[in-house]
């Protein structure tokens, strides 16, 4: 970044069209919107990648029952998108704006709040669906934002600045939630291998053994070793959790 900023004010001064003209950034409305993307879209794609995580990984769900369970999050965001810019004529964009980052958090309190080893649906319905909202009354103004503070001589460059910024809030949001979740995914494992690490001569002295073979009707990650399970035993009945995606 040092020496493509360097390398730009070097063709301004020599007379010749730099890629971007940095003078551009320092136009506040500007500024703020492309700020505006970077966070919208540094949330939006961690929420993305770690609740699919989260649903396939935790819950089990296979491709098709997690799409069904992130639908409303596009549904409400393209809703409110739609109905931002008529907002727009009644309220100020600097208030849509702050609704819709009031809105955003509210919701991802409430979708924390729902997430446990055993999904509350409504809760997580709703609050994909209030995410949602909040993200489309975001979207349907920044764009605006950042096209208008400038002439029309500058609305190339607004526009490459502008997904400049969308794409590398998307790429961070990403990279952070993801090495954050892996490291919670890895610690996490840790812990379970140390509290199912078998002891030495467990199997000699266990009152009753079975041996039994299980047929796993898909995987969609195929080891290439032999895979794990963990087994609980009680009241009789003997439950058996293995690395497939089906019930």
């Amino acid at each position: 970044l040092w020496a493509f900023t360097v390398w730009q004010r070097h063709r301004e001064k020599i007379g010749a069209d730099p890629l971007v003209h940095l003078s551009l950034l320092r136009i506040p409305p500007l500024r703020a919107g492309l700020t505006g993307l970077f966070s919208q879209n540094l949330i939006l794609m961690g929420v993305f990648f770690v609740v699919p995580l989260y649903l396939q990984l935790v819950l089990g769900l296979n491709a098709l029952q997690t799409g069904i369970k992130m639908l409303p999050i596009s549904i409400t965001m393209f809703l409110a998108a739609a109905a931002g810019s008529r907002l727009s004529t009644r309220f100020t964009v600097r208030g849509i704006v702050r609704t819709g980052l009031t809105t955003t958090v509210l919701a991802i309190l409430i979708l924390i709040a729902t997430i446990d080893p055993e999904l509350k649906d409504a809760g997580f319905a709703v609050s994909m669906a209030i995410l949602g909202i909040g993200m489309g009354l975001i979207a349907s103004q920044l764009g605006n934002v950042v096209q208008s503070s400038v002439d029309a001589s500058g609305r190339g460059e607004a526009g490459g600045l502008q997904y400049t910024g969308q794409q590398l809030g998307s790429s961070l949001g990403v990279a952070l939630i993801g090495a954050g979740s892996s490291d919670l995914l890895k610690g996490a494992m840790g812990s379970v291998t140390e509290l199912l690490r078998p002891r030495v001569g467990s199997l000699r002295t266990a009152a009753r053994r079975v041996d039994a073979e299980y047929y796993i009707p898909h995987l969609a990650h195929a080891p290439m070793e032999p895979p794990a399970a963990t087994v609980r035993i009680a009241q009789g009945k003997c439950e058996v959790w293995g690395p497939f995606q089906s019930p």
